[in-house]
């Protein structure tokens, strides 16, 4: 499977690209991100990892096993930053999209933008500490919690969830 390390190298890299190509920093601009979005209770979780590695398929069961989830964008998601906060948003084309691995595109409602609060390193079990430390990424000038799970594992959900409500500590705001 993957690793996190090289998932975070793959955004690390893209950002040094952004910085040759345009000869300015990253977060002056909008990106748009190979990755998928969620949102519970309106916070929005950016799912990432290389094709093939659950994306799609743990929004589904995010989706499918709690009613206060949502998708905002399954393949490509747009992210802008504004003050100081990133935003993300669905591209026009792929609205209400979900790639269903073995049965196709399904419409599915959606959200169209949300404010991201948690990137989602999607890896091989094996590559994720027992206890890990806190980790945070900065996008678009951001800093944003990060934390890395094994999607295809029966508990990813459950993990998502939790570290939604524990780690991030929204005072009850997530069910």
């Amino acid at each position: 499977m993957f690793s996190i390390k090289s998932v975070h190298n793959y955004y690390k890299i893209y950002n040094l690209f952004v910085m040759a190509q345009h000869g300015k920093p990253h977060y002056y601009r909008p990106m748009n991100l190979h990755a998928t979005c969620i949102a519970m209770d309106g916070y929005g979780i950016l799912l990432r990892g290389p094709s093939g590695s659950g994306k799609s398929d743990l929004a589904l069961r995010m989706i499918d096993q709690y009613t206060n989830v949502i998708l905002v964008a399954d393949d490509r998601v747009d992210v802008a930053a504004q003050r100081d906060a990133v935003y993300a948003s669905v591209p026009a084309s792929i609205a209400g999209k979900l790639e269903v691995r073995g049965i196709g595109i399904v419409e599915m409602p959606h959200a169209p933008r949300v404010k991201l609060v948690l990137l989602v390193d999607l890896v091989d079990a094996g590559c994720i500490p027992r206890m890990p430390e806190p980790a945070f990424e900065e996008i678009l000038g951001v800093r944003l919690p990060r934390i890395a799970l094994a999607p295809f594992a029966a508990s990813a959900p459950a993990k998502l969830r939790q570290a939604l409500r524990a780690e991030y500590a929204f005072q009850g705001k997530v069910q």
